[in-house]
């Protein structure tokens, strides 16, 4: 039921619904809906909740590409709440060896990270950076 309300977009009623699963979940059976949640917290404009749930789920996921996603989506909310400082923290603490699509992400939230906290200079570099990495992959294809 809270999968359902969650695509139907009636967020409320997902966030109710997740919760009661969290509830009930004692063996962790479900280590998703921490995710779940913390998109519904963000479509809601919960931004505190969203961003503890999102480190929830960061906390019980095994899978590296998929903590590369709840990351950027840290970064996101750290952006909108105007907390360059952690955000440039948490894109520092992203493996160099990213596939090229998370390289390019990074290099442009850096970029808007720089932006924003007055590193002109740099904000250029990670954009130039960014940039590169599409036509690198322009060139592949």
């Amino acid at each position: 039921m809270a999968n359902i309300q969650y695509q139907d977009q009636n967020f409320s009623s997902a966030i109710n619904n997740f919760q009661r699963v969290l509830f009930f979940d004692e063996n962790q059976k479900y280590p998703y809906i921490h995710q779940r949640l913390a998109d519904c917290y963000f479509a809601e404009n919960k931004v505190d909740k969203a961003l503890f749930e999102y480190n929830v789920a960061y906390n019980l996921e095994t899978s590296d590409s998929v903590k590369n996603e709840l990351t950027f989506k840290r970064v996101l909310l750290l952006i909108v709440q105007d907390n360059y400082l952690e955000a440039n923290f948490e894109l520092l603490s992203l493996n160099d060896s990213l596939s090229p699509s998370f390289s390019q992400r990074r290099s442009f939230y850096q970029g808007i990270v720089f932006l924003q906290t007055d590193s002109v200079l740099n904000a250029r570099k990670a954009f130039l950076k960014q940039f590169n990495h599409q036509i690198v992959l322009a060139d592949k294809i």
